[in-house]
């Protein structure tokens, strides 16, 4: 899976998160950044001239072993966790997804680690379609953590591919 893919399913899914009324894009932080990779201008989730940057592998992920495995991560708390089944080099679809959401939209408040198929309190599960792993299938779970300190709307991504 090459970054150019997890991106754009990044950036897909911060979009319908907003346009469901679950984003955050507001602009009352400051300060500035210059470390994503990719930069969506436009309509962003319904917010006209927003903008969303996403930095891909600044967070490291790890996955235990067994159908409901542990996953950690690095770096502080999260705000989205996403774990897909891997069709084809194209496409996937999602087993599991949990997110937080606060009173002001997304927040980090995700703690490593989770258990695959358990949302933790104050959590949002948004997906448990496949509520065990299945042995021999390759997944991709994807860490998102909303940056804080910048005037644009920012995610670090981290994404790791495994074969249970």
């Amino acid at each position: 899976m090459n970054k150019r893919k997890i991106v754009l399913r990044s950036l897909i899914a911060l979009f319908l998160l907003s346009a469901l009324g679950l984003g955050c894009l507001d602009s009352g932080s400051t300060g500035s950044s210059d470390t994503a990779v990719v930069t969506a201008g436009g309509t962003t989730g319904g917010t006209t001239g927003g903008t969303v940057m996403v930095t891909t592998g600044t967070i490291n992920i790890t996955v235990g072993s067994g159908n409901k495995p542990a996953i950690s991560w690095d770096g502080g708390a999260a705000c989205n966790i996403r774990v897909a089944r891997i069709i084809t080099s194209i496409s996937d679809s999602t087993a599991w997804a949990i997110m937080a959401v606060g009173p002001t939209g997304i927040t980090n408040s995700i703690s490593s680690p989770v258990t695959y198929g358990t949302a933790p309190a104050g959590t949002m599960q948004t997906n448990n379609d496949e509520p065990d792993l299945t042995p021999g299938q390759t997944y991709e779970v994807l860490v998102q953590r909303k940056i804080t300190n910048t005037s644009t709307l920012q995610y670090e991504v981290g994404t790791l591919t495994f074969t249970r």
